[in-house]
């Protein structure tokens, strides 16, 4: 079988990708020093990284990710 899915950008509602402003930005920053901290928690995707990624470019990225941690 075969799942179809879309999504669309827009400010209010479930956030599908980051929408790129000064504001977001600032916050990721805030963030991704905080999950710094952590050891032993990995941030994979597009909220996690602040970027747009296609689904594949999420699945090969967060692969690489893991396999450099085993």
């Amino acid at each position: 079988t075969t799942s179809v899915s879309f999504e669309y950008p827009r400010k209010d509602g479930e956030p599908f990708y980051p929408i790129p402003t000064e504001d977001n930005r600032h916050q990721y920053l805030l963030y991704k020093k905080d999950s710094e901290k952590l050891s032993n928690v990995f941030f994979c995707g597009r909220l996690a990284e602040y970027q747009y990624f296609n689904m594949d470019q999420v699945v090969a990225n967060t692969l690489k990710i893991f396999e450099n941690e085993l």
